[in-house]
């Protein structure tokens, strides 16, 4: 092959990984302080094309829930502290949804308000 090496391996269809079966993990998690439960795991990293960089994809199987994919920059991460942490996102995402709509607390006249003027500008 002529040409600059190739960077990019062969492209990767992340819903064709749940058909690796016997790549998967079982390990038991306990989210939000339940009782813990039985959840099968992949951990794949690839350099993304879009990113340019490594990211970790995490598909997880859980008995309740479903399926679900995680990705992560940090390849460093322990897959089961990702899907551990993964519910506590939507509690974040409903304090931001709350601080903006009932507090406006991102509003361009909240923050506006406690600025003073510089003078020596303008």
């Amino acid at each position: 092959m002529k040409g600059r090496p190739r960077v990019y391996g062969k492209k990767v269809v992340l819903p064709e990984l749940w058909t690796e079966e016997e790549f998967f993990k079982e390990a038991e998690i306990s989210v939000y302080g339940r009782k813990p439960i039985p959840v099968r795991f992949l951990v794949k990293d690839f350099l993304w094309k879009s990113v340019k960089r490594m990211v970790r994809f995490i598909l997880a199987d859980h008995p309740e829930r479903g399926r679900i994919i995680l990705l992560t920059t940090d390849i460093e991460v322990d897959p089961l502290d990702a899907i551990r942490l993964y519910p506590a996102r939507f509690k974040i995402e409903t304090s931001f949804k709350n601080a903006i709509h009932v507090v406006g607390a991102y509003a361009y006249r909240f923050w506006m308000k406690m600025w003073k003027p510089d003078k020596g500008r303008r």
